[in-house]
């Protein structure tokens, strides 16, 4: 693709392997980083791969020591690994002449990673495989590097953020990177509830949970209703829906959370969230929130 005398980087190629039909190019190290700097660069004919697919991506972050740090790096290794080690039978620390080095994962599977002392630092090395790249190649060939890079940083940032005791100095980087993400996944969630009043005898659960439900509603599309001379919303939706819109990371199809949360919406008939808000400067509110009729199918 590009051929220079004082060219200092190189690409491996591995043909007939009995895994795949083709060649399979590596690019390791340095070598991956100035692979994508000519990409970014739009020099890269991606006609040349138009039959490709990315089949593994690595990301790593290296972690400065600092005098701030209460413990050793050898000693935050220790717990990560004593962490891990609990819910995972698949991490092994090992000593090389480099030092420490805490590998998490199968290296053919999927998900791999690496936590390894340097000199003065520590590096997070990630591997990622499998289908989950597709979409990151074709963002890659489409010069699309800013939606790529993001979804890619994020997959690294949650893997670390569910891995590690994020309470510790050594991840202070990870906290300070997940938190904005963390704030634009939850806004979904939020409403102003300043009118709440910590004397209201209530299910904090059943409330939070009311709380979602008037966010989640006011985006719905909806007709409107008159009932004894007051107009309202009439929105129809899917309960696994509102699932989801609580949270991501359940599934809609659980049967004990769909039951959960009908039994919720039934409570709602019942009036005993609303009238925990019985006064006078929230009769707007009130007019808006109270159900005359719920149909669950």
């Amino acid at each position: 693709m590009l051929v220079n005398s004082k060219n200092q980087f190189a690409i491996l190629f591995v043909n007939d392997h009995s895994y795949w039909k083709g060649t399979l190019l590596q690019f390791s190290g340095l070598n991956a980083s100035r692979f994508y700097f000519l990409a970014k660069q739009n020099i890269i004919d991606w006609k040349i791969f138009d039959k490709a697919t990315l089949s593994r991506f690595d990301i790593y972050y290296s972690r400065e020591n600092n005098k701030q740090d209460k413990i050793s790096s050898a000693d935050f290794l220790e717990n990560c690994y004593k962490k891990i080690k609990q819910t995972s039978k698949n991490v092994t620390l090992e000593k090389n002449r480099r030092g420490l080095i805490l590998k998490i994962g199968n290296r053919k599977s999927n998900n791999y990673s690496r936590i390894y002392q340097e000199k003065n630092s520590l590096k997070f090395e990630y591997e990622m495989k499998g289908r989950p790249l597709e979409k990151s190649y074709n963002l890659l060939v489409l010069n699309n590097f800013e939606e790529m890079e993001l979804n890619l940083t994020k997959r690294f940032l949650f893997y670390f953020g569910k891995l590690l005791p994020l309470q510790n100095s050594y991840l202070d980087w990870l906290v300070f990177k997940l938190r904005p993400i963390h704030k634009q996944n939850n806004f979904q969630l939020g409403l102003n509830s300043d009118y709440i009043r910590s004397e209201i005898e209530i299910n904090p659960k059943n409330l939070i949970q009311f709380i979602q439900f008037l966010n989640y509603a006011q985006n719905l599309d909806y007709t409107i209703s008159h009932w004894d001379g007051v107009s309202y919303r009439k929105v129809t939706f899917i309960v696994r829906d509102f699932i989801t819109y609580q949270n991501p990371t359940i599934s809609s199809k659980n049967r004990y959370q769909l039951q959960k949360t009908k039994e919720f919406f039934r409570d709602l008939l019942t009036g005993a969230i609303i009238d925990s808000f019985q006064n006078v400067s929230f009769v707007t509110l009130l007019k808006l929130v109270r159900f005359h009729f719920l149909k669950i199918l």
